[in-house]
């Protein structure tokens, strides 16, 4: 007697691991909260990159309960010129942002399971303070929103010393 096996495919995917992450961005001479700077996130493993903007508080938030993902997504990406510099006049602070090839889902996080670097692009918000660059920010949780902290530009003309903390369990 012969038998005959089947198979049933699943009627949804495996989802993805994703993230958000969220950050605030001040004058280190007295603290104020600085709007419209423009920082590019970048997947460092697919190249992958996308602008996200402080909004009027100095806060950047890629977790859909702040900005839907679906609302302008990725639209600030249009205000990358190619030689690097920034058209203030199309940032948007709440446009969306989404990686990967999935559509944009506001019931998951932005950023898919990756490590990232966060540079911050020259901008009038910005304007004679040093930019700041994180390397390496790694989303490795599902549904967790990473806290950058407060991300505080001094001159560029001053003299500091850094000092860098690292949670020995994540980086």
């Amino acid at each position: 007697a012969e038998q005959a096996g089947t198979f049933a495919v699943p009627d949804h995917p495996e989802q993805v691991i994703r993230g958000d992450l969220n950050l605030v961005k001040v004058r280190e001479s007295d603290q104020s909260r600085l709007a419209g700077v423009p920082f590019l996130l970048t997947s460092l493993t697919t190249g992958e990159s996308h602008l996200l903007v402080t909004d009027e508080n100095g806060q950047a938030n890629t977790a859909a309960s702040y900005t839907p993902h679906t609302h302008a997504t990725n639209a600030n990406d249009a205000a990358l010129n190619r030689d690097g510099t920034v058209d203030e006049a199309k940032l948007d602070p709440h446009a969306g942002i989404w990686f990967g090839s999935a559509t944009p889902d506001d019931n998951h996080g932005a950023l898919i399971y990756d490590k990232y670097r966060l540079e911050e692009l020259r901008c009038s918000a910005n304007e004679g303070l040093e930019l700041i660059t994180l390397p390496s920010i790694a989303i490795t949780r599902d549904g967790y929103e990473f806290d950058v902290g407060t991300l505080d530009n001094q001159p560029e003309s001053s003299m500091y010393i850094r000092t860098t903390a690292r949670d020995a369990s994540d980086g």
